[in-house]
């Protein structure tokens, strides 16, 4: 019962509350008259007032301070690289704590805008005031289709096969990734991690957590550099027949100018061959320079090429593979027949045929259901299973 207009209420607020709650005050007034107006009213009759009001709550309590270091800044290929978490409260002082620690190339990132997950607003996330129904019904009266019924998801560019992100045999885009680790009783946790071979930055992303279900999370950057580097000028694939010219691009990070000794070695030769596989090339200081060497497919397959380079006392190399195709359509040709009980085939072999390229397939079966394996197959795994696919399923086998 209020006993004044300000009354004030005191509403406690606990752990649980967090980040939010919802106050409702509820005013309730009696019937003050009983006597009706000439024009039919009832003013004295009973009366109520409801209110809504949110309270945030302060959810600093619940976060934890993550500091992630290294013991250098810059790293190059293969290295070991020794990374340290630090975890403290909001008071500074130290927690042992849960960790999930994990690189990724910052170029990758940066494609998305990716940031490091914060937990801690996943976890307390701020209530609303509100009901919310879901009822299956519609689904049921006027059924729709959400999933797309035989789609081709397309395909097949060439671009799989292609130089992008395989410049070196480790270009990770995760350089590690520690799902579980647990700091000692003074919040602190060293690991260490061997890198990829890739000349990027990677961002070392940590998020934490704790028994009494606090969260953070923390992040640094390091790079991977080396004064010499080289990066692949190839295409994504050559034709049987082509001869190409493409190299490598050289870069240079030294103060001084100098000649860098490049080569191109093909590991498969009955695939690729490489024309003069060395090259003197002249690199300014800081700057980069371009070395091409003229080669030729020999067959179909996929060729492994590997490139060194030397100069000033440092040196870089990679390998990689660029694959040899045939640009044509394959041309398919079927005879079916009844041995009874013998049969003969002739068949007339093309001129300049491909042994990498095509085939000949026999099959013999004693009924007359050969040939309907495949198609009895897709039958059975179709990736659909709505009622009325699988009766359609049942119906044809």
């Amino acid at each position: 019962q209020l006993t004044s207009t300000q009354q004030t209420v005191s509403v406690p607020i606990t752990d649980g509350d967090i980040p939010n709650l919802f106050v409702s005050v509820l005013l309730i007034k009696g019937r003050t008259s009983a006597t009706l107006e000439k024009d039919g009213s009832d003013p004295g009759k009973p009366a109520f007032r409801l209110g809504y009001c949110q309270l945030k709550v302060e959810n600093s309590l619940k976060r934890l301070a993550v500091e992630v270091s290294s013991d250098k800044e810059e790293y190059r290929p293969l290295d070991q690289a020794s990374i340290s978490v630090q975890v403290n409260d909001t008071a500074g002082k130290p927690v042992q704590a849960e960790v999930t620690l994990w690189a990724v190339d910052y170029g990758v990132l940066s494609l998305t805008g990716y940031k490091t997950p914060d937990v801690l607003t996943g976890v307390w996330v701020e209530k609303s005031l509100q009901v919310m129904n879901e009822d299956s019904r519609q689904n049921i009266v006027s059924r729709r289709v959400i999933t797309p019924k035989g789609a081709d998801e397309g395909g097949g560019g060439g671009m799989d096969d292609g130089a992008e992100n395989k410049a070196r045999k480790d270009f990770r885009v995760l350089a590690f990734w520690l799902g579980s680790a647990v700091t000692d009783a003074k919040g602190h946790l060293v690991t260490q991690q061997k890198l990829p071979e890739a000349m990027t930055t990677y961002r070392i992303m940590a998020v934490v957590q704790d028994k009494a279900h606090r969260f953070g999370w923390g992040q640094r950057e390091i790079r991977l550099s080396k004064p010499i580097l080289m990066t692949p000028a190839f295409p994504r694939f050559l034709a049987l027949g082509d001869k190409a010219t493409f190299g490598a691009v050289v870069h240079s990070l030294l103060k001084e100018s100098g000649t860098a000794i490049v080569t191109m070695k093909s590991l498969t030769p009955d695939i690729l061959e490489v024309s003069g596989g060395t090259l003197s090339v002249p690199v300014p200081a800081k700057g980069a320079a371009e070395a091409r060497f003229e080669v030729s497919t020999q067959s179909t397959g996929t060729a492994r090429i590997l490139m060194t380079v030397q100069m000033n006392g440092e040196e870089d190399a990679f390998e990689m593979p660029l694959s040899v195709r045939v640009l044509a359509s394959p041309e398919v040709v079927a005879a079916y027949g009844t041995a009874t009980p013998e049969a003969q085939e002739t068949l007339a072999l093309p001129q300049e045929v491909l042994p990498s390229v095509g085939g000949l397939h026999l099959e013999l079966s004693s009924t007359a259901l050969v040939g309907l394996g495949e198609g009895a197959r897709y039958l059975v795994d179709y990736p659909y299973g709505c009622a009325e696919q699988r009766a359609s399923c049942a119906l044809a086998l």
